[in-house]
């Protein structure tokens, strides 16, 4: 699976951008805002459609590097990094969020007791 950094440096290789300032202005944040992507951080929704439109990858892929990179947990990062290379996107996408709506359903119909 390729790291969210390795899709920001696609799109500045597509783009003929040199320095992670220029991207910067690209993408409309602040430099310290790409420093923090650098370091482990994530893009948020609109940036991260701008990277999959540049890129020409499919914003599962883009999404699951997103999702991998904002993981602090290591077991979790390793998790999501193992439903990308294991099981491929689309499966591992579907059933992820099969799971979260299932999870939501439940909750949502369930009455507070103290209410």
């Amino acid at each position: 699976m390729k790291k969210l950094i390795n899709y920001i440096d696609e799109c500045k290789t597509i783009l003929g951008i040199e320095k992670d300032a220029e991207l910067a202005r690209y993408l409309e944040i602040s430099t310290a805002s790409m420093t923090g992507i650098r370091k482990g951080g994530g893009v948020n929704d609109r940036n991260l459609m701008i990277i999959a439109r540049i890129s020409k990858q499919p914003i599962e892929h883009i999404l699951l590097a997103n999702i991998a990179t904002r993981e602090k947990n290591p077991i979790f990062k390793k998790a999501w990094e193992n439903i990308s290379q294991k099981t491929g996107i689309a499966a591992g996408f579907l059933f992820v969020f099969q799971e979260a709506m299932n999870f939501s359903a439940v909750f949502n119909s369930v009455e507070c007791i103290l209410c």
